[in-house]
């Protein structure tokens, strides 16, 4: 029975040295073997964001060989880089056998339209990551669009409103700045009140004021101007008559 046991002892203590060996020679053979490079994904795709808003996006970089995996990441040079922003994950890198990097990319359009630009890995073993995104203006809405002030008498005066507001869906802030035409003082149109510049939040909103004030008999009317970023919310046009 000690003859057996003793057997069975001999045998846990070879199996755990031949564990042990497997494995340090598995770990050194893996050590030995040259770095291998993994990017995914390859490409990010922003699809469509709003002026003044901004979109996430990330990729990983893994060492799935052994050896260390060496480089840099950094923006290309292309006409686009100026849309998108490292968020995390830029610069230097060094991975061992399994290890990753996570680099993560915002884009923030400045302007309307297609935008494109590439992401330097730097690394010969690795694949650039290429980005993709358009800018689009801001969600604007003016309710209503128009304002009809129908016939008003010489020497008395009517006001109306309408209201901007901020429907974004990726976050933008609209901004801009109310001004009248030219002519519209001469033929007695006036901002009461939320004239001048303005800086709206997503769900947020501005109520103008707008008087007419006719100086004189005749069809008048007046545009105001919101330019506001990428002309997103357009003109209000106002018109009466003075009698």
């Amino acid at each position: 029975m000690k003859g057996f046991t003793k057997y069975i002892l001999a045998l846990l203590i070879l199996g755990s040295l031949f564990s042990l060996f497997y494995n340090c020679n598995k770990k050194s053979t893996k050590e030995n073997q040259p770095p291998k490079c993994s990017i995914s994904p390859t490409s990010l795709v922003y699809d469509t964001v709003e002026v003044g808003g901004s979109s996430e996006k990330s990729f990983t970089i893994k060492n799935i060989g052994g050896g260390t995996l060496s480089g840099s990441v950094s923006e290309g040079l292309e006409a686009g880089r100026d849309q998108y922003q490292f968020v995390s994950g830029s610069g230097s890198y060094s991975l061992g056998a399994g290890e990753s990097k996570i680099v993560t990319i915002s884009f923030k359009p400045t302007k309307t339209g297609y935008w494109t630009c590439v992401t330097r890995t730097g690394n010969e073993l690795c694949s650039d990551v290429s980005l993709s995104g358009t800018g689009v203006p801001p969600c604007c809405s003016i309710s209503p669009d128009s304002l009809n002030f129908d016939t008003v008498t010489v020497g008395s005066s009517l006001e109306k409103t309408f209201t901007i507001s901020n429907c974004s869906f990726s976050g933008a802030t609209l901004t801009g700045y109310l001004s009248l035409d030219y002519d519209c003082s001469f033929y007695g149109y006036s901002i009461v009140s939320g004239s001048g510049n303005f800086s709206l939040g997503p769900g947020q909103s501005r109520t103008v004021n707008v008087k007419f004030a006719p100086r004189s008999s005749g069809y008048r009317t007046c545009t105001i101007h919101t330019n506001s970023v990428a002309d997103a919310c357009g003109d209000v046009i106002c018109s009466g008559t003075g009698k």
